[in-house]
């Protein structure tokens, strides 16, 4: 997710007129950046406008393992039709991942989903559960919108449950304790009421005349890790999900003028009179997102096996073939920095949200306003690419969003800032670091002392959490490379998207991968800029 208020911030740098009232006032007159002017939009983009050089090619798991079946619930579907040919194995790299199986029914206005659901989950932790536990995002207070989950059950059995974290999490009494490296299937059934024009959450969760958008509104598991269940309620702002790289197979029905934009792959499509039914897989994914639109327009692009698509309203169709420009842009300098993409397709969708953008696996969202005015070029290219970036950092190589959430976006943050390098040369990232992360971050320090940027989201409020993570983050990348150089510091990443491909990270992985390319001990620079 890349933060309003650092959109806002990136305006003023780069000459826009923004409301005075909308900056910190501790904030000082920043020099503005001139960015080179962007090529001509033309009416189609072709592969060879981007990329002329093969992606590179991950190494497949050389013992890989089929993966456990579970009796009466075996897969019709392949779905490695997710991930691009050469990257078919991945699904054996993900230990006992959970398997979600949906089917949403929306009634004509999209204002309510009748949902079912089937989870087949394994107990990968070191001792018996009791219980199991999803998130119920859909109830997030104040935003408008729920989820009433009925009818849990085992086989014939139904189990009992309670709501707990003001309705956000469902606690599911087992019959029977779960063995360690047990599979449990549960089922269940729930009605979600979409809200109007929702504000709550950076407008996410909404409906409105021209897209619906829906972002893990169903009951998902979060993840286990050495703290035990990640149940907390996360605060107004930030990331919410901290799960696990999961499967998932996914049906829709909805009214047949609506398109459906969702994570992963469309595999099916049936119409029946005035309905249609799409059945989407996924996998391995975090969690799944779906928007469903009749007005908007999308237009494609192809780099090597990668389809990027652009969803935009067609009276922003120019901003919207140039966020596809940058979208491509973005993954092929991705690719070369940290390593191949694994999927077939991204889409970009332009919405409602009042963030700047907001990542999901497969999808990335970027606020409408950036479409529409043509003063906010330059933050609608940051906010592109740093979106994209997160298909990177925080999709593949998983980490916990809301207790470290420096570990994704400060990252990604410095992955923007390489993408400018890449594309306008140093001396533009250089103006961009001096006038963006470090002003920002002075004049954050002044006003609310040398905070971490290590902290759990709830430690902030949401001005001080921009500031800290957003912007003195990333100046802990600068840090690194500047002691262990280019050669050390671009290996350790690549080494680190390999070695925590579809796995939860933790930070002591990233810093053991500096040190490991560079040979260097780059502990304090961990402790000065996150640690301290």
């Amino acid at each position: 997710m890349v933060r309003r208020s650092l959109i806002i911030f990136l305006l003023a740098l780069i000459g826009c007129a923004t409301p005075a009232a909308s900056l910190p006032t501790v904030t000082p007159q920043p020099t503005p950046l001139v960015l080179p002017a962007l090529p001509p939009v033309g009416p189609t983009i072709l592969p060879s406008d981007y990329n002329t050089r093969p992606a590179p090619r991950a190494t497949q798991a050389a013992n890989a393992q089929p993966l456990p079946v579970v009796p009466g619930t075996t897969p019709s579907v392949n779905f490695d039709s997710t991930l691009r040919p050469q990257f078919a194995q991945d699904l054996n790299i993900v230990n006992n991942e959970t398997i979600y199986t949906m089917a949403w029914n929306f009634n004509d206005d999209l204002s309510e989903i009748q949902g079912s659901q089937r989870v087949i989950f394994a107990n990968r932790t070191d001792h018996p559960l009791d219980e199991i536990y999803f998130r119920l995002f859909a109830n997030y207070p104040d935003g408008g919108g729920n989820i009433k989950v009925q009818n849990v059950r085992s086989g014939e059995n139904n189990l009992e449950t309670s709501l707990e974290q003001s309705d956000t999490t469902l606690r599911v009494q087992l019959r029977h304790p779960l063995p360690v490296g047990s599979v449990a299937v549960l089922r269940m059934d729930y009605v979600i009421q979409v809200p109007r024009d929702a504000q709550a959450r950076y407008a996410d969760f909404t409906r409105t005349d021209w897209i619906t958008t829906l972002p893990t509104i169903y009951p998902i598991i979060p993840a286990y890790d050495a703290q035990g269940w990640h149940t907390e309620l996360p605060p107004s702002f930030g990331d919410l999900v901290y799960s696990d790289s999961s499967i998932y197979d996914v049906t829709i029905t909805a009214p047949s003028q609506y398109n459906v934009i969702a994570s992963g792959e469309m595999i099916q499509e049936t119409k029946n009179g005035d309905r249609t039914t799409r059945r989407f897989v996924a996998a391995p994914m975090r969690d799944f997102d779906v928007n469903l639109t009749d007005r908007m327009k999308r237009t494609s692009a192809r780099l090597d096996d990668i389809t990027v698509n652009s969803w935009y309203r067609e009276e922003n169709a120019e901003a919207g073939v140039r966020a596809l420009n940058w979208a491509v842009d973005a993954v092929r300098v991705f690719q070369e920095k940290f390593g191949p993409y694994p999927f077939k397709e991204l889409d970009l969708v332009e919405t409602p949200t009042t963030a700047g953008g907001i990542e999901y696996p497969g999808v990335v969202t970027v606020a409408s306003d950036l479409y529409q005015d043509p003063a906010q070029l330059n933050a609608f290219e940051f906010a592109t690419a740093h979106e994209v970036a997160h298909q990177w950092f925080y999709s593949v190589v998983g980490n916990d969003q809301v207790n470290r959430p420096w570990l994704d976006e400060a990252l990604v943050q410095y992955a923007t800032l390489v993408y400018f390098e890449t594309q306008y040369g140093k001396d533009v990232a250089r103006t961009l670091q001096q006038n963006y992360f470090d002003a920002q971050y002075e004049a954050a320090r002044k006003r609310y002392g040398d905070m971490s940027a290590g902290l759990p989201s709830s430690a902030y409020i949401e001005e001080s959490y921009g500031a800290f993570v957003y912007a003195k983050g990333p100046k802990f990348f600068q840090a690194v490379r500047d002691k262990i150089g280019d050669e050390a510091f671009f290996k350790a990443l690549r080494g680190y998207y390999e070695a925590y491909k579809y796995r939860i990270a933790e930070p002591k992985d990233l810093i053991e991968m500096f040190q490991k390319a560079s040979g260097q001990d780059i502990t304090p620079l961990y402790v000065r800029w996150i640690g301290g």
